[in-house]
């Protein structure tokens, strides 16, 4: 990858952003959408949020 391919990159990264943070609900709709974080708004485990799975071990 040259340099003009890095950053076209970080400029469509940049006007996504731009456009998907307009407000809370949308930013969490995209976030939700791009799978970083699960339906009910919390950081999936892969990225350091908590599993499910051990969620359930302390209840």
């Amino acid at each position: 990858m040259d340099k003009e391919q890095r950053q076209a990159i970080k400029d469509m990264l940049a006007k996504r952003s731009e456009a998907n943070t307009q407000s809370k609900k949308q930013a969490t709709k995209w976030l939700i959408d791009e799978g970083l974080l699960t339906t009910k708004g919390q950081l999936r485990a892969q990225y350091g949020g908590e599993d499910e799975s051990e969620k359930t071990k302390r209840k």
